[in-house]
């Protein structure tokens, strides 16, 4: 047994042993130093340390304004053992006293009948209690939920369901598929047992009574009638129903956790999705899943709001494509290169929050939080993000690419309006050409033009608008005198406006969604266009 099978033994987590080791063979040291000899996620080893240092095996002081990190004596180790001996020798005279106080009685059920007899003896309790009762179900065999006791299941629950008992159980996460099955079920409520752990007998928990189900060939079922036996594990239940926060590491637990999530969910229900992102190398692995992930989400129906950065547009839009939703008609995108740069994807779901940080293998880290307040606040914070209706776009290529993506978004026989602008003096042939292309494109998909230009370009424009249009059957133009130039351009869509001042690699656009400014603008342009000439 090596020393971090011993370390485990005494009481260690995985990581905190793995974390212990790297202080004796390092010494003295920053956290960063363990984080690189372990290749454990910076969180972890800072979580580990906290615990290392809260229970005085390893201390902490600071040097220059730095954190260094070093071991205690090792005898703490034997002190805290010899703590732990105490406790538990206190515990176990508590628990034979109360063994001798109270009176119990056991009954055994064999096989898949016994089973049976023993659950709908669950049922036939609580109905017979003046004060009702729930059913508390704690873990579950994976054995359990295959046939023929997968149809028994069905059965009983629909069946306890009409007698309006309720049921709270916690699964294993192996298990995660049964989840939304149950859920579906009224007076039913499923979560799942943190990641690490592992129950291989299911333990039933109503009134003053506890049963345990083993599941070998056959089942075998333990039930017990003692109240005070009932009350300590409908306690441990509660504590373990009650968390609120749970850390899932490993890129599989993490697929399986979205998967949940989704699962969990209904038609027409909506989740939220903000800062769409991934560590650079695991996009060979991570865009199939995505997109198997909102093929499902399309199918049953449950709508999606991501915002997102303007880089990951083109991956966005296949995925959607993919997933059967290319109109869009139960996913709402939008995208912005005004955010700042986050490693996390944040997930808001109608009761919790998920912080992804997706990376390969053991890398791969999110935080499930089920809080309630935590989960209101990110919505706000969200809701406020999403609602901003104004935005600056910087970058020549980036402002080209949205002016065409607003022709995308028009359909047929739509109007947009023109004004103002000019190139600049840098590569006036580039903004031609790209005019050019821009006026054939909006020919193409039957979009009408109003634009006024002015005097000094009137051939260079028309020019422009001819090569789409060249009998102006979808355009009109008109021109002011020079004196009335403006330096920024000025496109008024249905939905929105663009102010554009052009400076070639410095081009910036600003855009917005508020009608009241689109009027105002348009307003404008109509007054304009009542002087211009043809």
């Amino acid at each position: 047994m090596d020393l971090s099978e011993k370390l485990i033994q005494l009481g260690f987590s995985h990581n905190q042993a793995i974390v212990y080791k790297a202080l004796i063979e390092i010494g003295q040291c920053k956290a960063q130093a363990i984080i690189k000899k372990t290749n454990l996620h910076r969180n972890i080893v800072y979580e580990a340390l906290e615990v290392l240092v809260e229970k005085h095996l390893a201390f902490k002081t600071t040097k220059g304004g730095v954190a260094l990190f070093q071991l205690s004596d090792a005898n703490t180790l034997v002190q805290d053992a010899k703590s732990q001996l105490t406790a538990a020798q206190e515990v176990a005279h508590e628990i034979n006293s109360l063994r001798q106080e109270s009176t119990h009685e056991i009954k055994l059920y064999e096989g898949v009948e016994g089973l049976k007899s023993h659950r709908y003896k669950i049922l036939d309790d609580i109905k017979k209690s003046p004060e009702g009762g729930e059913l508390l179900v704690l873990g579950v065999h994976s054995k359990a939920n295959q046939e023929p006791l997968e149809s028994f299941w069905e059965k009983f629950h629909h069946k306890r369901a009409a007698e309006h008992i309720p049921a709270r159980m916690l699964f294993p996460t192996d298990i995660d598929y049964t989840v939304q099955k149950r859920n579906k079920i009224p007076f039913t409520k499923v979560r799942l047992l943190p990641q690490q752990m592992k129950n291989p007998s299911s333990i039933d928990i109503w009134k003053d009574q506890v049963a345990f189900m083993l599941y070998d060939i056959e089942p075998f079922i333990i039930a017990i009638k003692n109240q005070t036996l009932a009350n300590s594990f409908r306690e441990y239940f509660e504590m373990l129903w009650g968390q609120d926060t749970s850390v899932i590491t490993g890129l599989e637990a993490l697929k399986k956790l979205r998967y949940q999530k989704l699962r969990a969910l209904k038609k027409g229900d909506q989740f939220s999705v903000l800062w769409g992102n991934y560590e650079p190398g695991t996009e060979k692995e991570l865009f199939p899943f995505f997109k198997a992930f909102h093929k499902e989400r399309v199918e049953e129906g449950v709508r999606l709001q991501y915002l997102g950065f303007e880089k990951d547009r083109d991956l966005l839009m296949q995925e959607m494509q993919y997933a059967g939703d290319p109109e869009l008609k139960i996913s709402e995108l939008k995208f912005s290169d005004t955010y700042n740069e986050s490693p996390m994807q944040i997930e808001i779901y109608p009761d919790s929050v998920v912080l992804f940080y997706w990376a390969q293998g053991e890398k791969a880290v999110a935080v499930d939080i089920r809080r309630r307040e935590i989960r209101g606040a990110m919505k706000l914070y969200f809701d406020a993000l999403w609602k901003q209706d104004t935005q600056l776009i910087s970058g020549r290529e980036n402002v080209e690419q949205l002016i065409f993506r607003k022709l995308d978004e028009m359909k047929k026989g739509d109007t947009y309006y023109v004004y103002g602008g000019q190139y600049g003096e840098k590569n006036p042939e580039h903004f031609f050409q790209f005019f050019c292309e821009y006026q054939k494109k909006k020919n193409k998909l039957g979009i009408r033009l109003q634009m006024i230009g002015f005097e000094d370009v009137r051939k260079q424009l028309l020019e422009e608008v001819r090569s789409g249009d060249p009998k102006l059957e979808l355009s009109k133009v008109r021109f002011l005198d020079q004196e009335l130039l403006t330096p920024s351009l000025t496109i008024i869509y249905p939905k929105s406006a663009l102010l554009i001042l052009w400076d070639y690699d410095e081009a910036l656009a600003i855009e917005t969604t508020r009608e009241s400014a689109r009027q105002m603008l348009l307003k404008h342009f109509q007054s304009l266009w009542k002087i211009a000439k043809k």
